[in-house]
């Protein structure tokens, strides 16, 4: 049921996908990948808070899974907006794995929402330390510059993030913006 689950998710037919998903719990309930999979394809599907409760019961049975923890934070901070619940998926992600460059992207982006800036502008350095080559976090960076009122710098961030991914539309609108 749940490679059936799989499968079906891949081909876009979500319905019957969270019915073969649903159906491996029926068997199996504390099947740890089902849970995570479940609230991906929930979120997919915009049942945000149902996707929550999937991962926070994926949490609950793996709750060593950096990437899972990462996960939630995204689903926090992008759909649901609970920028202070997702800066604790983050912590507790960066936990487990100090170097995971995502998670201090993300970390960053709530800061940035919570008007952190400061912060936000270290998370996002912490996460180029780890892997030079994000351009979200470069981008992410230029922002939070700008913010801050530190022009020069964000341009030269917002250009390193071009450099990593050539004509994307939001640096350059940024960046447009800033002549």
């Amino acid at each position: 049921w749940y490679e059936r689950g799989n499968v079906l998710f891949a081909m876009q037919r979500s319905q019957e996908a969270l019915q073969s998903y649903d159906r491996t719990l029926q068997i199996k309930p504390d099947f740890y990948s089902v849970w995570r999979d479940r609230g991906v394809l929930l979120a997919a599907m915009g049942y945000v808070q149902a996707a929550l409760g999937s991962l926070d019961r994926a949490t609950e049975l793996k709750p060593d899974d950096y990437v899972l923890w990462y996960m939630r934070g995204n689903l926090l901070t992008k759909d649901i907006r609970d920028y202070q619940a997702a800066l604790a998926s983050y912590d507790r992600s960066l936990q487990i794995k100090p170097d995971f460059a995502d998670a201090w992207t993300g970390k960053g982006k709530a800061m940035y929402e919570l008007g952190q800036y400061s912060n936000a502008l270290m998370a996002f350095e912490r996460s180029l330390q780890f892997d030079p080559t994000l351009a979200v976090a470069w981008m992410l960076k230029g922002r939070t510059l700008t913010a801050m009122g530190q022009r020069q710098a964000a341009i030269a961030a917002l250009q390193q993030a071009l450099r990593l991914k050539p004509n994307d539309p939001e640096v350059l609108r940024m960046l447009a913006g800033m002549r």
